[in-house]
């Protein structure tokens, strides 16, 4: 459980590290913007980040996204793709159980 509450929040400083020493020519690399078994997931159906399967990805405005999975959620959720705006607020982007956009009535099942 240590071990994966380390590993989640080292990859995530790194990843942020490396975002703002390319898009701002320095960083801060005591923040820590996500942690496993601690953060709660942004979005109406909440639940706790508990491990991080997959690297984050980073784009050049200085946004990084990642893929979680998911523990105590209130809409049986297991897994969500989150992005971490410059600033470190958590935004949703989509997550299992939820409506897929369209008019084809389909849901997230597994990604």
């Amino acid at each position: 459980m240590i071990m994966r509450k380390r590993a989640g929040r080292l990859a995530l400083c790194l990843a942020a590290t490396a975002a703002l020493s390319a898009s701002r020519g320095w960083a801060d690399t005591t923040s820590v913007l996500v942690q496993t078994g601690v953060t709660t997931a942004p979005g109406a159906g909440g639940g706790t980040i508990s491990t991080l399967p997959e690297m984050p990805a980073i784009n050049s405005s200085g946004q990084m996204s990642f893929l979680s999975n998911l523990v105590g959620s209130a809409d049986g959720a297991n897994k969500a793709f989150i992005r971490v705006e410059p600033n470190g607020s958590l935004t949703p982007l989509m997550r299992t159980l939820e409506a897929a956009p369209g008019a084809g009535g389909g849901t997230f099942n597994n990604f």
